[in-house]
């Protein structure tokens, strides 16, 4: 992008309260948090979630010089910027992308669909980009905020561009269609995710179509169209279906071996072998051929292609390193628009001090080699970065020009040096970030730097965590402040790394059960402030030193920490007030409420910063009438509090489901607990969650089992046909409970179920495979996830989903991915 300031003034049709000078801008930016080229970069002030206009001051630290803005800020603050006003900034950022888009004459691909956007789009760049110049959407951007950033990357090099449209709610698609103009079209499929939005199935297919209005073809299969008159654009191919009329028909060959396939199309027959064979990646990779065969590859150039599809997670994945380092894995690709989002992330890492880059080259041309080391150049010196490893025969040749780059450099020719070279170096306390193209085969480093723990693991997705919570802000008003739980290692998450994203997400509190959690998250730079649940006597001098919050539910333990303040000359220091309005645990009674008022007025060593109670079913309807007694409780009880003492305080009684089903008692914060994690009790407000946490094992072992024999301990099953078992490596010692065995529980492998088969062992499970015929030693099995759901497995154990969560046992490995 290179457009004149006063040009993007006049296509966003803004007004100009401060007007310093018509610089030329490259980039544009949303997110103070993300490092942003000075004098070249202009800051769209969105009000969202949040609002930009607050963060004017931190970009203009940091060199920002140009704003777009809704409202008057004090302009005199910023002498040296210039400001472009508009009625709503996020509609001025798409309209900036409308009309940068017009500017390119080029085959631009728009893929919308429930599920498999983001895999489709990334295959048909691994298999295409040898071929054209591409242009994609970063990661999942596929927004009303993330498309516009999207297509403003496009410049005159591209031949070929590739933009996700993901929607929530009907009127979207047509707003992101001004802004992406494909001419061909990709619907990957039409599933359950957030059909909340809609009236029902058909209503969400008729708005995703709307992407597709001026294209000459939509791929897709032909089961997602069949409600519609006019097909005459669409492109159809279908899966196991002799009787389908979809162009191209793909049919299995082989039952006993889901890869082989033949593809019928016109009058020619081709048997090939699927690089895939659970569902849907078949599904996505299907999607792939047929754009590709439309584009006029040949079948064997697809195929051929197809051999450098990478079947491992586009993701970064953030593990535990040896050393106490921790090691941030984002090696499949290495464009500068997904180096730029790794970098971002690699920098809140702020548990180490220390950040390192291992970098690849790039496989592209030479004449792009030098725009791409240009982008370098400017984009380094923007983070914390100790040492920088380049590895590639290319990068030493512009030694000259990283001389602004404030790291210890290090050229490296290829992977066998570079581990080599890592084998003498002795990391500890590091962050590390691996980024590279898949060429380089990375993840070999990756796996040499990673700690070898138990391989069974619990896969913890921080974009789905962040799309989670602003779900639940999005029912919030906009000054009600969010407390958020992070106890019990944030449900069995994890606590440094969650409470780090929370506290980029900006979230007002955090609470932890225990001083002991908050004392570590302090340690590892958690600024944010935390309420603790539970102080005791022992605690409270810890709890003061690392400026935590104690709830505070009885006089004897306000007295005994009013002590402890007034020891160390703290003066109004922050307390929460418990109060006992139905649930009877811990709090404050009603009888109690004068004797506390008299205390605090004539105290001034503590001051409450929050009064606030717990619902006891706040998420069953037929105990509303009782929540509701609480709730008029509440109001009266913290009422009496306020007119007693002279000041004001904040109020919050509201968890996850009462957040979802009492929203009118929100007061001024809410807390968010299970409900972050993907859990609510709510159908409609369960199909808007993403998945958080998949727990993952392997098998071990498969074999036969004659009829009449058993397996597991107390020979508990019995095999009354013969039966092909698999042993996986995860028992009751991982969190697994023991009342799961015998048949109650299952696990997912290959996209089909398993039930468990005898008692579940320590260490190990067995599991009927008798069905999965492909199964065998080394594949993946979820144990909860998608399918089934941690919810779906607290049902099969008796218990809730909180337990399954935080039962999940330390020697289980969380991987975080973004």
């Amino acid at each position: 992008m290179n457009l004149l300031l006063s040009r993007i003034a006049d296509i966003i049709k803004a007004d100009l309260p401060q007007w310093i000078d018509d610089i030329s801008i490259h980039n544009v930016a949303i997110d103070s948090r993300q490092e942003a080229i000075p004098f070249r970069t202009l800051f769209f002030a969105l009000i969202d979630k949040r609002d930009g206009h607050h963060y004017i001051h931190e970009m203009y630290d940091k060199g920002i010089m140009a704003f777009v803005i809704s409202h008057d800020i004090q302009y005199d603050a910023f002498p040296n910027a210039s400001f472009l006003k508009v009625k709503n900034t996020l509609t001025a950022l798409q309209s900036l992308a409308s009309m940068y888009r017009s500017k390119f004459k080029l085959p631009v691909i728009g893929i919308t669909g429930s599920n498999g956007k983001t895999i489709v789009k990334e295959w048909l760049y691994q298999m295409l980009h040898t071929h054209y110049k591409i242009c994609r959407s970063p990661k999942s951007f596929n927004s009303q905020i993330g498309v516009p950033l999207s297509v403003l990357q496009l410049n005159e090099r591209h031949t070929l561009a590739m933009f996700e449209a993901g929607i929530s709610t009907k009127d979207e698609m047509s707003r992101l269609q001004k802004i992406i103009k494909p001419n061909i079209g990709i619907l990957t499929n039409i599933g359950d995710a957030h059909d909340s939005g809609f009236e029902n199935k058909q209503q969400k297919l008729n708005e995703k179509l709307k992407l597709f209005t001026a294209c000459q073809k939509i791929i897709t299969r032909d089961i997602y169209i069949m409600s519609l008159s006019d097909t005459s654009r669409f492109v159809q191919w279908s899966y196991n279906n002799a009787e389908s009329c979809a162009a191209y028909k793909f049919q299995r060959t082989k039952d006993n071996n889901l890869r082989y396939c033949t593809l019928y199309f016109q009058n020619e027959q081709q048997e090939f072998i699927l690089p895939f064979q659970d569902k849907a990646s078949v599904e996505n990779f299907l999607h792939c051929y047929v754009l590709m065969h439309q584009l006029e590859f040949s079948h064997d150039e697809i195929m051929e292609a197809a051999m450098h599809i990478s079947a491992l997670p586009m993701r970064m994945a953030m593990q535990e390193g040896n050393n106490n380092c921790t090691i941030i894995d984002d090696a499949y690709s290495n464009d500068i628009a997904s180096l730029k989002i790794a970098l971002d992330f690699h920098k809140h890492q702020a548990i180490h001090q220390a950040h390192i880059l291992i970098l690849s080259e790039v496989d592209t041309k030479e004449y792009e080699l030098d725009q791409y080391i240009k982008h370098l150049i400017s984009l380094l010196p923007l983070y914390p970065l100790q040492e920088i490893y380049f590895i590639g025969t290319s990068f030493e040749r512009y030694a000259d020009d990283f001389k602004n780059i404030d790291a210890s450099l290090y050229y490296i020719p290829d992977i066998v040096q570079l581990r080599y070279r890592l084998l003498q170096q002795a990391f500890s306390d590091t962050c590390i970030l691996i980024k590279g193209a898949r060429v380089f085969q990375l993840e070999t480093i990756v796996d040499m730097l990673i700690k070898k723990t138990h391989q069974t693991h619990l896969e913890i997705n921080l974009n789905a965590l962040t799309h989670n919570l602003n779900i639940y802000r999005s029912k919030l008003r906009p000054t009600t402040r969010m407390m958020v739980m992070v106890k019990a290692l944030s449900y069995g998450s994890g606590g440094y790394e969650i409470a780090s994203l929370l506290q980029n997400q900006q979230v007002d509190y955090l609470a932890v059960a225990y001083a002991d959690e908050g004392i570590e998250l302090r340690q590892q730079g958690i600024q944010l402030p935390i309420m603790v649940m539970n102080v005791d006597e022992e605690s409270m001098a810890q709890v003061i030193a690392y400026n935590l919050e104690p709830e505070i539910y009885s006089f004897t333990q306000l007295q005994l920490f009013g002590e402890y303040v007034s020891q160390r000359n703290e003066l109004a220091y922050p307390i929460h007030i418990k109060l006992d309005t139905g649930m009877h645990r811990l709090g404050f009674i009603q009888e109690e409420l004068i004797q506390l008022c008299i205390y605090l007025q004539s105290y001034p060593y503590v001051k409450i910063a929050s009064v606030f109670s717990h619902l006891a079913a706040s998420d069953e309807a037929n105990h509303d009438d009782f929540t509701h007694l609480q709730i008029k409780k509440f109001i009266q009880l913290s009422q009496y509090i306020s007119q007693n003492i002279s000041y004001q305080f904040i109020r919050h009684i509201l968890n996850s489901a009462g957040i979802t089903r009492h929203n009118d008692a929100q007061y001024e914060m809410v807390r968010l607990g299970i409900g972050l994690y993907g859990v609510d009790p709510s159908p409609a407000m369960q199909s808007s969650l993403e998945v958080v946490s998949q727990l993952k094992t392997y098998i071990l072992q498969t074999k036969e089992v004659a009829q009449g024999h058993t397996i597991g301990y107390s020979r508990k099953g019995v095999v009354t046909t013969s039966m092909r078992i698999a042993i996986v490596a995860i028992g009751y010692a991982d969190g697994l409970p023991r009342v799961l065995s015998n048949g109650k529980g299952q696990m997912l492998i290959h996209g089909q179920l398993a039930p468990i088969v005898g008692n579940i062992c320590m260490d190990m499970t067995m599991l009927d495979i008798t069905a999965i015929p492909e199964a065998k030693a080394g594949d993946e099995v979820l144990v909860f996830g998608h399918l089934p759901t941690v919810s779906q497995v607290a049902i099969q154990a008796n218990t809730i989903a909180y337990e399954i969560l935080t039962g999940i046992s330390s020697r289980v490995k969380r991987v975080y991915i973004s």
